[in-house]
């Protein structure tokens, strides 16, 4: 396959007689809006990107070259072909070029960055790259990779989480707590869109100025309490709002490690009750980790869980009664974890009763929430635990 695509961009990018031997590049995975740099040099003159895109998506990708580079880009499709590429013309040493270009097809495009005249050519330098979607108003939350948030800083996406309005909130007040620990710095990115005709409304929180005192246990781990000043471990946010909400789960600075999530406040209040939410991770955690969703039951409640993850594809399809027995053994148990937050008077333990599945891949991922068998109706909460992996 490397080989397939280096002799594409050889013939398409003005193949020389070879120079030098290339280094194998790095196949690197970015989302729409965030900005990643890199170096061209006489042994690695090329990089490769790749972005997730849906068949209509207008993009821009834009190249800024510095230190001397005279920059040239170009667009490979899911087949490795190149489709796309800016002319030698438009180009200038230290220069910015941008290619237009409208998806033919959802799937993984390629996106190379090098220089004019490819292995032949002379410059060498830094760049800056971005893709940019510009036909769409309100951004996907399950593609981003990255987002700014207003004060400033860039948060890296681990998990994505989407509830409509149909759910059965049990008293207008959901709260959303999420600890990190191993380096994880949690920021919460939240987009409500209000059941009334209020305007949608898309903020960032890392509040956890009253967190200190809370206690979490992961599946398996000792319990962990959350010190005075430790706050920038821990982000907390209470909707008050119906309507349709969007979590992102991210790390400021990117900064990896693992963390726990609750989020409080469902129900099944009648035995044939449904919810559906939506389920992703971020496109760096969903390389090489798994996130877990488990449907907790309240202290008091009646309710015995049940989850089922719903896919196209049947062999995909998934289910779970009591995590880590069963037909769920690969879900760790979620048995005495959770998370106790002093502010809320909250207790969101685990029971061997309790339902899990795990989640691998960006998303969405459709999960119903129900009550095993129709026989039982209750509170319940749900506890998320994922990890964002280290990345260049």
């Amino acid at each position: 396959m490397r080989i397939t695509i280096l002799v594409l961009l050889l013939i398409l990018f003005m193949a020389y007689p070879a120079a030098a031997q290339p280094e194998a590049p790095t196949i690197v995975n970015i989302g729409y809006g965030q900005v990643v740099e890199d170096t061209i040099t006489d042994l690695a003159f090329f990089d490769w990107w790749r972005i997730n895109a849906d068949e209509g998506d207008e993009i821009v990708v834009d190249m800024l070259a510095a230190d001397g580079l005279q920059p040239l880009v170009g667009i490979l499709d899911t087949g490795g072909n190149l489709i796309a590429r800016t002319e030698d013309a438009e180009s200038t040493v230290n220069g910015r070029i941008q290619l237009p270009f409208t998806i033919p097809a959802a799937g993984s495009y390629t996106i190379v960055a090098t220089r004019v005249g490819n292995e032949s050519g002379t410059s060498t330098g830094t760049y800056q790259l971005r893709v940019d979607r510009i036909n769409v108003g309100v951004p996907d939350l399950f593609q981003q990779v990255t987002f700014r948030c207003d004060e400033g800083y860039e948060v890296t996406s681990a998990a994505v989480i989407k509830f409509g309005d149909d759910l059965e909130f049990q008293s207008g007040r959901n709260f959303i707590g999420v600890y990190g620990l191993d380096g994880f710095v949690p920021v919460l990115r939240i987009r409500i869109t209000p059941a009334s005709d209020n305007p949608p409304l898309e903020f960032c929180e890392n509040d956890g100025r009253v967190a200190p005192g809370d206690t979490f246990t992961l599946p398996g781990e000792a319990t962990v309490t959350i010190q005075p000043g430790e706050e920038d471990r821990v982000a907390q946010h209470v909707v008050a709002v119906r309507g349709d909400v969007e979590f992102i789960i991210g790390s400021m600075d990117g900064r990896p490690g693992r963390f726990i999530a609750v989020i409080s406040g469902f129900a099944i209040n009648d035995r044939n009750d449904v919810d559906i939410i939506d389920v992703g991770q971020g496109a760096l955690a969903a390389d090489e980790s798994s996130l877990f969703v488990y449907m907790v039951a309240a202290q008091d409640s009646r309710l015995d869980p049940y989850m089922l993850l719903n896919a196209e594809n049947i062999a995909d399809v998934r289910e779970c009664d009591d995590a880590g027995r069963r037909e769920c053994e690969a879900v760790p148990a979620i048995r005495d974890a959770g998370v106790a937050v002093t502010s809320e008077n909250l207790q969101i333990i685990g029971d061997r009763f309790d339902a899990g599945l795990r989640i691998d891949g960006s998303g969405p991922h459709p999960i119903e929430l129900h009550s095993f068998d129709g026989r039982t109706d209750g509170r319940y909460d749900l506890i998320i635990i994922g990890e964002l992996p280290p990345h260049d």
